[in-house]
């Protein structure tokens, strides 16, 4: 989870500090930079979904693949009304509308964004066996 957020915080910054950055300066940064989309269910606690597409692979809680498929009657205390379905190459709609369905929500929160490798491989050095 606190993994999870300083990601956040970081897809934040680098919103901030990529549109202020000349485009041969981002075209550079984004060679070495590592795209991520962070799915939110909000709930308490909150879901949090990782997906890495470069690496093919998805981040549900402690579990790493390129795929996530859990059918369960509940995750973490909350009620879970289909299979969890997460594929790394999903598009973004089909990702929320796995999990709408999932936890009968209205809305996921997303984010994406860019993280420099190095700090992607800090915040998560169980990636570095995966690369």
């Amino acid at each position: 989870m606190k993994n999870l957020a300083l990601i956040f915080l970081l897809v934040i910054a680098l919103f901030s500090d990529v549109n202020a950055m000349p485009s041969e300066c981002q075209t550079n940064n984004s060679q070495d930079s590592i795209p991520v989309t962070l799915y939110t269910v909000r709930h308490r606690p909150p879901i949090e979904v990782l997906v890495v597409p470069s690496m093919e692979k998805v981040k549900l809680g402690g579990i790493i693949d390129r795929e996530i498929h859990i059918d369960c009657k509940n995750y973490k205390g909350i009620p879970v009304y289909s299979p969890i379905y997460v594929r790394y190459d999903m598009s973004l709609d089909e990702v929320v509308d796995s999990l709408c369905e999932s936890f009968r929500v209205e809305g996921i929160e997303c984010r994406e964004g860019l993280v420099p490798r190095d700090v992607f491989l800090r915040i998560f050095p169980f990636f570095k066996r995966k690369l």
